[in-house]
């Protein structure tokens, strides 16, 4: 899902995303060794921009990725089995202030 908002005469430009990754295999097993498959994560990501000058050539902008920081969790999957953690993980959240000047 995405909502974005722009207004031309003041400048102001504003964007909220949300993503959904699906389950996903990540390791292929052979023989005994079973499949990991990557569950479900969850993201929201968002950017805020303002035109600044005389002529809006500048633009302020601030940039924020990842806002839920969830956990990424990879499980080995077999057949019959117990899903068993193989392992967990955090990107972290990104946040970048940026100025872009427009020729």
């Amino acid at each position: 899902a995405n909502v974005n908002y722009s207004d031309e005469v003041s400048g102001f430009d504003m964007n909220v995303s949300y993503n959904v990754q699906g389950k996903a295999l990540t390791i292929v097993g052979i023989g005994l060794v079973p499949d990991v498959y990557m569950l479900p994560v969850h993201m929201v990501n968002a950017r805020i921009a303002k035109s600044i000058g005389k002529e809006k050539r500048g633009q302020l902008s601030l940039r924020m990725n990842n806002l839920l920081d969830q956990k990424r969790t990879m499980q080995y999957e077999s057949f019959g089995a117990t899903p068993q953690i193989y392992s967990e993980f955090r990107d972290g959240r990104d946040f970048i202030l940026g100025y872009a000047l427009i020729f």
